[in-house]
């Protein structure tokens, strides 16, 4: 027993070591959990990204953060630079979020690790900032998550659209938009939007369509004498940008299934991607426009898209091979989005690892604790009372079976040295 207590202490003086070792950003903040962005596959690096880390009961501890998420922070790997973020959706109850977070430049050949903090009752500074979350290029971004609202524009631009559209739960990232095939969501032209003849742009969005019937549009943007749009005919994707220059590509996209379609141009040459694949390259820039930028369906409600729409980004940039399979992969609910971003193994404690699954299931027992009732401390109570009791009987039997066996052993040791020869017992001889 006091050999069983020695190790106990030994491994609690261990772990507290380690706790105090290990770098921590803030110790107001109870866990964190390590973020690793896997670059093996990766030839090219896409550069500074706004990446999506998807939280669930696999690799979040709801129970240890505040219930609408605000004690989140994302800090770099130096454990002292916060990393500009904000979260979409955070549902405590469904255990799942999505949080958008930049991270700067993506290496090639060596992952980039960052760190999720949370845990804390006094959240500090470091919390949302969407407008903080993109670069200065990104010039519209739609989440679509809004209820009875407009689509609303998270870069900061103001760039929101004037109708509503039909919020669908549980879509490829938090919420998303349903469209009728009648009704088109207009964005009225902004500074940031404007965009000139031959100037550089990049438009990525993705798409669940309904059925594959006739022409249906996704974006566009018309004007005399400039115009554009980008859609699906019979379910092949198309981006047209004047009379006679379109971009077609091979095969249609499936229903019921999420297609991710992205446009770059660079001003002189236009490319079309699906699901991060180029599938088409027009020698021509974008014509311009100013708006009103109409989504779903053209200006006056006809071929419209019928489907589910999420994830709308427009940027003065144009994005990079690097950046369109990157985006692609990373905002997908594929094998290979969980394979390129992963969540590590939860640390508590001000710093000591958990290591494992074993640690982790203790850490429920001071979620537990924090949210028990007084009624459900009297039960806790009367459990350690019975404990206590049952050891004590056990402890008791043990000592007395223990006893027994001893004298067990005695009897059987001196009956084996006077089996042989029973006149030893005759006391008279």
């Amino acid at each position: 027993m006091r050999t069983l207590i020695y190790c106990i202490l030994g491994l609690a003086l261990t772990v507290h070591a380690v706790a105090e070792d290990a770098p921590w950003w803030d110790k107001a903040y109870a866990t964190r959990q390590p973020v690793t962005i896997e670059t093996k596959d990766i030839k090219k690096s896409p550069g500074e990204m706004t990446v999506l880390v998807r939280l669930h009961e696999g690799n979040f501890q709801f129970l240890s953060a505040l219930d609408d998420g605000t004690d989140i922070r994302f800090l770099a790997d130096d454990q002292k630079t916060l990393l500009p973020f904000h979260i979409e959706k955070y549902d405590s109850l469904l255990n799942e979020g999505f949080a958008w977070v930049k991270v700067p430049e993506i290496p090639v050949g060596e992952p980039l690790k960052f760190w999720i903090y949370y845990g804390s009752a006094t959240p500090g500074e470091g919390g949302n900032d969407p407008a903080g979350t993109y670069s200065d290029s990104t010039r519209l971004v739609y989440h679509f998550s809004e209820r009875n609202a407009p689509p609303s524009d998270s870069t900061g631009h103001a760039h929101n659209a004037t109708n509503e559209t039909l919020l669908v739960e549980g879509s490829l990232i938090g919420s998303g938009a349903r469209f009728d095939g009648r009704t088109a969501v207009v964005v009225p032209g902004g500074e940031k939007l404007v965009r000139q003849a031959g100037q550089a742009l990049g438009m990525s969005l993705w798409i669940k369509p309904s059925n594959l019937e006739s022409q249906q549009i996704l974006m566009t943007s018309s004007a005399p004498g400039s115009s554009w749009k980008l859609g699906l005919e019979a379910g092949i994707p198309f981006l047209e940008i004047a009379e006679g220059q379109r971009i077609t590509a091979a095969e249609p996209v499936a229903v019921e299934v999420w297609t991710h379609l992205a446009v770059s141009t660079s001003g002189s040459e236009t490319r079309l991607y699906i699901n991060g694949a180029e599938v088409g390259t027009l020698a021509a820039g974008m014509p311009s426009f100013s708006g009103p930028l109409q989504i779903g369906a053209n200006a006056d409600s006809t071929s419209g898209f019928n489907g589910e729409m999420d994830e709308l980004q427009i940027a003065s940039e144009p994005y990079s091979e690097a950046q369109v399979q990157f985006m692609a992969t990373n905002q997908g609910s594929s094998a290979e989005a969980s394979q390129l971003l992963i969540v590590g193994e939860i640390e508590g404690a001000g710093g000591g690892a958990h290591g494992g699954e074993a640690l982790e299931h203790v850490m429920l027992f001071g979620d537990i604790a924090r949210n028990m009732m007084f009624d459900g401390w009297i039960a806790v109570g009367v459990c350690v009372i019975m404990i206590f009791f049952g050891w004590v009987v056990a402890i008791q039997k043990f000592s007395y079976l223990n006893s027994i066996q001893k004298g067990s052993d005695a009897f059987i040791k001196m009956w084996q040295r006077v089996s042989s020869d029973l006149t030893v017992l005759d006391q008279r001889d």
